[in-house]
């Protein structure tokens, strides 16, 4: 679910530029929609690929999101000492900040992680797993399964709605704006925006059980 629903929305977006080339330019975004839905689904072959293409959009989103948390970690160390991404300055503005932001700041990381990333080593995250006793297994399991999924659910759509954002303002200059239009844009925008703080919290959250169940 945290992949295929990601990858889903983010290869659907896609969908509304091709239409927008092909000369679809009908003033509702819901009929344009359906008319998305309709093409993968209008035979079992397309219905296939769709998923599959789905899944695999939303690996690569997986993929995206914990190599930006790896070097996140590190360009923000101090020293020796990885600094978690949740402990950042951008993370002390207020919520409110951070949801009107967040898009913008998913487009920043990405950016910096590709053009500031210098090696693998340091992209890498550093696993709490190897730190925790045999003892404290259950409480890290539990950890795990209920702020891991969420955070990843929450992180990938994020990314994938600011992927969706800026698929459907590039259907906008295509066909024009309308009020339905911007108002379309400014729900995706804020959406986007509210998973993504939801998603560094859930994260924050994880990271913060797992360190205090470190060994000493």
């Amino acid at each position: 679910m945290a992949q295929f629903v990601p990858g889903a929305i983010s290869l659907d977006s896609f969908s509304f530029i091709f239409l927008a080339f092909h000369g679809e330019f009908h003033n509702s975004v819901i009929f344009i929609g359906r008319k998305t839905v309709l093409i993968w689904g209008s035979s079992v072959p397309l219905g296939v690929l769709f998923i599959s293409l789905s899944i695999a959009f939303g690996m690569a989103i997986h993929g995206l999101h914990w190599a930006v948390l790896g070097f996140l970690e590190n360009y923000y160390a101090e020293g020796d000492k990885l600094k978690k991404v949740y402990d950042t300055y951008w993370h002390n503005l207020r919520i409110v900040i951070q949801i009107l932001l967040g898009p913008i700041k998913i487009v920043c990381e990405i950016l910096q992680f590709l053009f500031e990333g210098k090696n693998l080593t340091e992209i890498a995250i550093d696993e709490n797993i190897t730190k925790i006793s045999q003892d404290k297994e259950h409480a890290f399991q539990f950890l795990q399964d209920f702020y891991l999924n969420f955070a990843q659910f929450y992180a990938h759509t994020s990314y994938a709605l600011t992927v969706s954002f800026l698929n459907f303002l590039i259907f906008c200059f295509i066909c024009s704006f309308n009020l339905e239009r911007v108002g379309i844009l400014i729900l995706i925008y804020l959406i986007a925006g509210y998973f993504f703080v939801i998603a560094r919290i859930q994260i924050a959250s994880l990271f913060t059980g797992e360190n205090n169940l470190k060994s000493p």
